[in-house]
């Protein structure tokens, strides 16, 4: 669906809403995954959306950067906050250009006011709130509770929140943080993952009660392998 946050960082374009982001291949994917995402806020309630992968360096905040680009330039009337929850390897205060200083890990642990560690964007109805700057000290230590109430307390204040969080195989943070959405998307990199390695994290997720929405295909080939149809 996009490429990798490699390629996009040595091919980066400015647009309209001043970021940089990666040139889609086909921009209607993202825009299909947009339009499935305010499904599931219409038809279940959905407001809380998390974006995992099974092992790692397969798109994630790419993917999500590509929507909130995707929202910025049709200049959405709805509220946005994009959390970075993946403590062993944060890039979304890289993509949308943020201050790492103060974030989510000042929030969980007591440090600072909830609003007071987001960061406003140049497009004026999408918020950013970090890692924060201690992020390795936390790595796999997330408190889900504390996580919970924390993503519970934006929600009156967002139409949508979307979490990037860590591999679902590599960190248990994952799972805390897909029990603190509503709804979890898996992004799998074609030719990359293993099948038995997506099942996997499927099967993780399944395990402890995480609703899972689909899969998210990134860097597509041509064709797709058959099996990504039977994962879900």
């Amino acid at each position: 669906m996009a490429k990798t946050y490699e390629a996009m960082i040595k091919k980066e374009s400015t647009t309209e809403s001043g970021w940089r982001f990666l040139d889609l291949e086909n921009k209607k994917q993202t825009g299909d995954l947009e339009k499935k995402i305010i499904f599931f806020h219409k038809k279940n309630d959905c407001k809380v959306f998390n974006f995992t992968c099974s092992l790692g360096n397969e798109g994630v905040s790419t993917i999500i950067a590509n929507l909130m680009n995707n929202v910025a330039e049709k200049k959405s009337d709805k509220t946005f906050l994009v959390i970075d929850t993946n403590f062993h390897h944060p890039e979304l205060h890289i993509i949308f250009n943020v201050s790492l200083e103060t974030g989510l890990t000042d929030i969980l642990h007591g440090g600072i006011n909830a609003q007071d560690a987001i960061q406003r964007t140049k497009a004026p109805n999408i918020s950013i709130l970090t890692c924060g700057s201690a992020f390795k000290e936390y790595a796999g230590k997330i408190e889900q509770e504390k996580l919970i109430e924390v993503v519970n307390g934006f929600r009156d204040h967002y139409d949508y929140i979307f979490l990037d969080s860590a591999p679902v195989l590599s960190s248990p943070d994952s799972l805390s943080t897909a029990n603190a959405s509503d709804l979890t998307f898996m992004v799998i990199q074609a030719f990359k993952v293993r099948r038995e390695v997506a099942e996997k994290a499927k099967t993780v997720l399944v395990d402890n009660e995480c609703l899972i929405g689909g899969v998210v295909l990134n860097n597509t080939i041509q064709v797709i392998p058959g099996w990504l149809y039977k994962i879900l």
